[in-house]
């Protein structure tokens, strides 16, 4: 597993990420980390899932790469104000699934088994029901536990912003 850290190396990650899952603390450093710039670095056609805390994503932001195109989705557990409200457009966005704040009493690998499905539900186009067995390509991947971005592509990476990297 490659392991990346700090602000230097976030480019490289994100240049190589296909999806995002944010597990990142609440902190002042990771406070709307995930905006414009950020996401401007993904390649096209990523995922976004944020886990983590509503304070990570600049919803804005996220709705910009989601209608351009450059996202071809998210899937959010968590909102910057909960519960989110009713005029927001997430709400209807195609390219949107959410849960509501659940992500904490989640087993993993059922959170794996939604992820994968939601994922290919999107690439399919659409949030139809759920289709059954995921993609094999995605739980054949290592599960890495630790507090950071984590990549479920090949290869498995994860990234820290502290200046530490970590052992996987």
């Amino acid at each position: 597993m490659q392991s990346f850290a700090g602000q230097a190396e976030l480019g490289e990650f994100l240049q190589g990420t296909r999806v995002l899952i944010n597990l990142l603390p609440n902190t002042a450093e990771t406070a709307g980390i995930i905006n414009q710039t950020l996401l401007a670095q993904l390649p096209d056609e990523s995922y976004v899932l944020n886990l983590a805390r509503g304070v990570h994503v600049v919803e804005e932001d996220l709705l910009a790469a989601l209608n351009s195109g450059k996202l071809k989705g998210a899937m959010l557990d968590v909102f910057s104000r909960e519960p989110l409200p009713q005029e927001s457009p997430l709400w209807a966005h195609p390219r949107v699934a959410m849960t509501p704040h659940v992500a904490a009493v989640t087993r993993p690998m059922e959170a794996i088994t939604y992820i994968a499905e939601t994922i290919s539900r999107l690439e399919r186009g659409g949030a139809g029901k759920r289709s059954g067995r995921p993609p094999a390509r995605l739980l054949r991947r290592e599960n890495p536990a630790t507090a950071g971005f984590l990549l479920i592509n090949s290869p498995v990476s994860c990234y820290s912003c502290g200046k530490q990297k970590r052992r996987m």
